[in-house]
């Protein structure tokens, strides 16, 4: 939200759709449509919270499909909140499965962003996705692993600095080096034969 000055509108598409969520139960989390939220003057702070909560863990069954919502109009959210609105941990809490699976969205989305084209897959160094097993790629104070775009592999660094900004550095794999440029010794033991 930082990023948006609090201007609900100017969150990208991309951050918002990591907010998607589809519990067990068959309700759904309309998180994922926060650029869409629009407010009147009239609601204060804490009533505009309460109403992006109650957002968090809908009925799928009294909301259009979320791919057809162009706005969500917060005041009539809020007037329409029950009293027994679920806990922020019912949004947080999601199985091993789940979270890993968050957050190879999330380091792919950030990886995209640098890198400039689309990644294929995010893991471990050995292609794995991130779970609990792996500490989710954490390496102590960053995260360390490999993505792969267009067959080829590139292992990732992500670091927070000083300033606690994220620095992502990658490099071609080896192997996939290997594959794009012949060494010149086997190169000349070909000709030869």
């Amino acid at each position: 939200m930082q990023g948006s000055g609090g201007v609900f509108s100017r969150i990208p598409e991309s951050y918002a759709n990591h907010l998607a969520h589809n519990y067990c139960d068959g309700d759904i989390s309309l998180l994922s449509k926060i650029n869409t939220f629009e407010f009147s003057e009239d609601l204060e702070d804490w009533q505009i919270e309460e109403a992006i909560h109650s957002l968090a863990k809908v009925d799928v069954r009294e909301w259009p499909n979320p791919k057809d919502i162009s706005a969500i109009n917060l005041d009539a959210v809020y007037h329409n909140v029950e009293s027994n609105i679920e806990e922020t941990e019912d949004f947080a809490e999601v199985s091993d499965l789940e979270y890993g699976n968050k957050v190879g969205r999330l380091l792919k989305s950030a990886i995209e962003s640098v890198f400039g084209q689309e990644v294929d897959a995010v893991g471990t160094s050995k292609g794995e996705g991130p779970s609990k097993n792996n500490k989710y790629c954490k390496n102590g104070d960053c995260f360390k692993g490999s993505f792969t775009h267009d067959g080829k592999q590139f292992n990732f660094e992500f670091v927070c600095d000083d300033n606690n900004e994220w620095h992502l550095a990658y490099k071609l794999t080896k192997t996939s080096r290997d594959k794009l440029f012949k060494p010149a010794a086997d190169t000349k033991a070909k000709k030869k034969k």
